[in-house]
């Protein structure tokens, strides 16, 4: 009767611990990277570099023993150009039974990023590991300034879309409001850019910052705008500029000019 009673208590045990896993039978092969999928979007061989002209880069692979409610994250990141950091530029989640499967991301506007990229393929279970597929582009990275930051325009009266219809180089000293407007070319979500209002110069003295305001690249289109009140007694006369970095990288900038 002891043995029966031990032998309940440590199958309770066992329902006990893993009563909080989630397990499956679904499990990932063939997993391959590629940019000359076959007709079907599979990648017939596994390619680990790329040239940063390349226009699509593809993943597939099949779902093995898997229930028709496994769910897969697919998940693309960007490790720099040393491999040394991580930036994620998308997910997409695929939901279904066995069956063949691939994902595909393609090339920014201006051309991919030089540097290290993975992709994280992951089933979430307690009884499986993501599997991780990296890959390099080679080749220059993104053309910086005016190929990334276009159309930099500065006014004082804006459209109801908040852009500045022409740019205006010179503005009066009672001007209340002066507004900057541009556009920026796709880059990866989570870029910071940093908009620096300076003074150059002039009535007020020597060269010095007046303000800055740092924004957050989304998904959403690639615009972005700024605008600075005039002080209390109006603007100096003198010389100023509007800085744009990039991940704390100056890439461009627009002066202008207060009489």
């Amino acid at each position: 009767m002891k043995k029966i009673l031990v032998l309940s208590l440590l199958a309770v045990f066992a329902l006990a611990l893993t009563a909080g896993c989630e397990v499956s039978t679904a499990n990932l092969q063939d997993v391959k990277v590629c940019d000359d999928p076959n007709d079907e979007n599979q990648c017939e061989s596994d390619k680990s570099t790329f040239d940063a002209d390349t226009e699509e880069i593809f993943v597939s692979g099949s779902l093995e023993n898997a229930p028709d409610d496994t769910k897969l994250d697919i998940t693309w990141n960007y490790l720099g150009e040393e491999g040394d950091e991580k930036e994620e530029i998308d997910t997409v989640s695929l939901t279904g039974g066995s069956a063949t499967f691939h994902s595909n991301l393609a090339a920014p506007s201006g051309g991919w990023l030089a540097g290290e990229y993975e992709i994280v393929l992951d089933l979430g279970t307690d009884n499986s590991e993501p599997v991780i597929k990296n890959f390099t582009i080679k080749g220059e990275a993104k053309p910086a300034g005016d190929d990334l930051l276009s159309d930099l325009k500065l006014c004082d009266s804006p459209d109801e879309f908040d852009e500045c219809p022409a740019n205006k180089d010179t503005f009066a000293t009672d001007t209340p409001i002066i507004y900057l407007s541009g556009a920026i070319a796709e880059v990866p979500v989570g870029t910071e850019i940093e908009i620096v209002w300076r003074y150059l110069g002039g009535e007020a003295g020597d060269e010095q910052d007046i303000d800055s305001v740092v924004l957050t690249a989304d998904d959403t289109p690639n615009v972005f705008f700024s605008n600075l009140e005039a002080p209390t007694d109006g603007w100096p006369t003198g010389d100023y500029e509007v800085v744009i970095n990039l991940d704390g990288k100056k890439e461009a900038s627009v002066e202008f000019s207060v009489e």
